[in-house]
């Protein structure tokens, strides 16, 4: 659509245009025609695109490709009259609005930085107003004094200011590359006992990718880390493309996924000494998890289904493209061997799985276990199995993974919190699920029913907790974990550490005071809101990690001591599980 010859016609309707302004003027017939012109072209271009039943196939680039030319040279010639005669009457209706011609290109260059500035997704009469506002004030400060002192300027001056833009632009953009730096500090510390840090990783092979949502399992004789490699990218084609046996455009939205591991020896991290000097830990790279096989077969988790969804108007088929797992969680049980670990994670089914994959597209990311990660020798085989414990027709993720009396169990979901024990076969391999062991939390149904478009899920693993002299607000022993609410008509984010009982039916104790995690844009989004995401959660000498993104392209760790994290417990903190968002 870039191309100036598809323009071409364009040029050629515009030239006519005119001859035929020329040569219409002395028909008095036509003359009282092109009176209506223009209201008559406004009137079809709005209820072509108010009206689904009669809207074109992909109405705005139909607009801006001149399918819709008719209409438009309606508006132009009603606008310019006949040669000869005089302008039609809705000029000079119009005429006093002449002065906003000022303002267009204000407007034109402002609104999208107006949009990015606008709190929400939804775009009412106020954010007209306010892009109105932005683009006068444009005019006065900028445009204006900037038109009065270049024409006081010589013809050089004016030849060295783009010449002069160019070269800076290019500087800048050598100096800040696009999505290639971060905008938070590597290092700071928030408050006595809390800091907030760059996560220090790497992945060999992975350069061009983003190492998001670590998690970190803590052992006696190393530490296991794991990230999620993350990259996408767009491609558009119509080769072999076809939805129902027929022709289409394919747009393909392509998330190059990995997990990545390693294994950390045990003097490697000091939290405590990280918090106090701000010294960062230096981690061995992460490596792509080539071991990682589709349970039945040699399959590595590649070739996953595609989500689909086609748009009949422009016959356009929409494919998220996902290339791996995503999401991985790694714990360890206390009766397994201290060089394994296992893995959750979240994936799109293996085009093997359930007899193929659904013929219509409607395929939902899926929960899966992966039991022996040898994170020091990451190409070891480990089989991935699907936990079919939920639903297939929607989306499975964000399972709390946590031990109970040698047995692994998953919180399911926040509220109500239903926990639910993994039964395994003979051999040791997951095959489903008990019963949801439930229990309702009060302040979070009062939530609910105040923000019913609130949505509470759960966040990274759980973890044992047993120090009554670190935890005064919770004396007794009970599970640590994490939660996020969301708000998804701005995708905003707000996290808390929750307790939860030792003993079933693991009832919620306690909610924390929102953690202060940092947020960032997203590159790939346009910087529309800002959001941080917890993945992960370890506990090692007294103080508490809670590894998170923000942005999707900052990895970080936020570090608590037990009692800083026991204070934001207090009941003046955490009354009514309040946020900033409110």
């Amino acid at each position: 659509k870039f191309n100036p010859l598809v323009y071409l016609h364009v040029f050629v309707a515009g030239m006519l245009l005119g001859r035929l302004r020329c040569l219409l003027g002395h028909l008095s017939v036509v003359v009282i025609a092109v009176e209506g012109f223009a209201p008559l072209g406004y009137l079809g271009l709005l209820l072509l695109f108010c009206i689904p039943q009669i809207k074109l196939p992909a109405a705005k680039l139909s607009a801006r490709l001149s399918v819709l030319l008719p209409l438009q040279a309606m508006v132009l010639l009603g606008f310019a009259g006949l040669q000869g005669q005089p302008a039609p009457r809705l000029v000079n209706v119009v005429s006093s609005l002449n002065f906003l011609e000022n303002y267009s290109y204000a407007v034109y260059v402002s609104q999208f930085i107006c949009w990015h500035l606008w709190p929400t997704e939804q775009a009412g009469v106020l954010f007209f107003v306010f892009l109105a506002s932005v683009a006068v004030a444009l005019v006065h400060v900028v445009q204006k004094p900037a038109e009065a002192c270049l024409r006081q300027s010589s013809n050089w001056v004016l030849l060295l200011i783009p010449v002069g833009m160019t070269i800076l632009l290019v500087v800048l953009n050598l100096l800040y590359p696009v999505g290639g730096g971060f905008s938070l500090p590597e290092y700071t510390k928030i408050g006595e006992g809390i800091v907030d840090a760059r996560l220090p990783i790497a992945a060999d092979g992975l350069e061009r990718s983003v190492l998001i949502n670590p998690s970190l399992s803590i052992g006696p004789l190393g530490h296991v880390l794991v990230a999620r490699a993350h990259r996408r990218s767009r491609e558009r084609t119509r080769h072999d493309c076809f939805y129902k046996s027929k022709a289409a455009t394919c747009i393909d939205e392509i998330w190059h996924s990995d997990i990545v591991v390693a294994f950390i020896p045990p003097d490697d991290i000091d939290f405590r000494l990280w918090m106090n000097t701000g010294i960062r830990p230096h981690l061995a790279k992460l490596k792509r998890w080539s071991g990682l096989r589709v349970l039945g077969s040699q399959d590595t988790w590649k070739d996953l289904c595609i989500r689909e969804r086609y748009i009949s108007e422009n016959k356009t088929l929409m494919r998220l493209v996902v290339t791996g797992p995503e999401d991985p969680k790694v714990f360890r049980l206390q009766n397994e061997s201290s060089q394994l670990a296992d893995v959750s994670y979240v994936s799109y089914q293996p085009k093997e799985f359930w007899g193929g994959c659904p013929k219509n597209g409607k395929v939902w990311p899926q929960m899966y276990l992966a039991k022996g990660l040898v994170a020091a020798m990451p190409n070891v085989r480990a089989f991935g199995k699907w936990l079919d414990c939920g639903s297939i027709t929607r989306a499975e993720k964000n399972w709390i993974p946590f031990e109970w009396r040698g047995e692994l169990y998953f919180v399911y979901s926040i509220s109500p919190h239903a926990v639910m024990k993994l039964i395994s076969d003979d051999a040791g391999a997951p095959a489903g699920c008990g019963n949801h062991i439930l229990s309702s939390y009060l302040p979070f149904v009062q939530m609910q029913k105040d923000h019913p478009e609130y949505t509470i899920s759960g966040s990274g693993q759980a973890v044992f907790i047993n120090h009554p002299n670190s935890t005064p607000q919770l004396s007794r022993s009970h599970f640590l974990a994490l939660l996020h609410i969301k708000r998804p008509s701005t995708n905003e984010y707000a996290h808390f550490a929750y307790r939860f009982s030792d003993i079933p039916p693991f009832e919620v104790l306690q909610v924390s005071a929102q953690l202060p995690l940092r947020a960032l844009a997203s590159d790939d989004d346009g910087g529309k809101a800002a959001f941080a995401f917890a993945s992960g959660l370890a506990v090692h000498n007294g103080v508490v990690a809670v590894t998170y993104t923000a942005g999707d392209r900052d990895s970080r760790v936020l570090l608590l001591t037990l009692e800083t994290l026991d204070a934001l417990f207090g009941s003046d903190q955490a009354a009514g599980i309040t946020w900033e968002l409110d």
